[in-house]
């Protein structure tokens, strides 16, 4: 692609935008070029984010909203989670920022960054909104038990006793607290904001990559918010995440996993 729409990959500074020309006035609001960045971004947006553009203050905003969150109860309705998106040129480069108020987030040719900042945000808000009745296998996933006798980890000292801890590689080597209270995702918010699935995630642990708590038997298995954010910015651009992709990223920091 060329022209004023294209998506450069040496930085955020692109040519100013055009202003349109309506019955031979010239607006202030070049929306062509705000729309082009908005759609691109949508393109790189996970499965399950639905989104939609209206018009404030005269500029086009983009509204993301999660439309596959899992029910927890037949008659409950699932929590509703979204954000809105806009896109300024502001110091010689456009920008998405919160239309809240906006404030930057990301460079507009930084899609990848863009869209991880949306999809954490929406996870956050489905975390704190959900109601707390889940599966005691952690929604589909392996039981504890089976990823307890599938590996040899790190545990908690009172080893069998719950709340139980069990540390996986990644947290270990990047230097991340496992034994702590707060920080745990229930499986379908941090598959989200990884964009895998749940068996995916139950995988990882299974394979020592990534750490898993379990407050009381047989209850949900919930992972390490912050060693999630460090899997993922393992990801390369075309390349999806694995279990083969974290290995690699270990052993380049010289660790064997």
């Amino acid at each position: 692609m060329s022209g004023r729409h294209a998506i450069r990959r040496d930085g955020p500074r692109v040519a100013p935008p055009v202003p349109e020309a309506t019955a031979d006035v010239g607006l202030v609001v070049p929306n062509r070029e705000r729309l082009a960045y908005l759609t691109h971004l949508a393109e790189h947006l996970p499965a399950g984010l639905s989104t939609s553009y209206s018009y404030r203050a005269h500029e086009v905003v983009m509204h993301v909203v999660s439309v596959s969150t899992i029910r927890s109860r037949k008659d409950e309705p699932p929590p509703i989670a979204g954000v809105t998106v806009g896109c300024r040129y502001e110091a010689g480069a456009w920008w998405f920022v919160r239309n809240g108020n906006g404030s930057r987030f990301a460079a507009a040719n930084n899609l990848s960054e863009a869209a991880g900042v949306i999809v954490r945000a929406i996870a956050d808000q489905l975390r704190r909104r959900t109601v707390p009745h889940e599966r005691a296998d952690g929604a589909g996933g392996r039981s504890v038990s089976a990823i307890r006798t599938a590996r040899t980890a790190e545990t908690t000292p009172a080893s069998g006793r719950h709340p139980l801890t069990v540390k996986g590689r990644v947290a270990e080597i990047y230097g991340v607290p496992a034994f702590v209270d707060r920080g745990w995702m229930k499986p379908r918010f941090a598959a989200l904001l990884v964009q895998v699935t749940i068996v995916s995630l139950h995988h990882w642990a299974t394979e020592g990559l990534v750490s898993f708590r379990q407050e009381r038997p047989k209850g949900p298995i919930r992972f390490l918010r912050r060693e999630l954010l460090i899997v993922v910015g393992m990801r390369s651009e075309g390349v999806p995440l694995s279990d083969e992709v974290i290995r690699r990223q270990l052993e380049g920091r010289g660790v064997d996993a």
